[in-house]
């Protein structure tokens, strides 16, 4: 489970354009904070494949470079 901290330290390495410290994969709590989308679009984007992602079991493992060209960050 992510902490609101977790998710603040995730932004804040965003902000700073600190990409390659960012975990990868990601999980969706994490993708939504970074991508600042909700989750039910970020797991939308992994069934659809707009996103590279792995299903396993019923959590999504998501590319951090996928997941920072679907939000326009790189």
């Amino acid at each position: 489970m992510c902490t609101q901290e977790h998710l603040t330290e995730l932004n804040k390495l965003v902000i700073d354009g600190r990409f390659g410290e960012l975990p990868n994969p990601l999980i969706v709590p994490e993708a939504a904070s970074i991508a600042r989308r909700s989750r039910p679009t970020i797991t939308r984007a992994c069934k659809s494949g707009a996103l590279k992602a792995v299903q396993t079991g019923n959590k999504w493992n998501i590319n951090r470079d996928s997941l920072l060209a679907y939000a326009g960050l790189i």
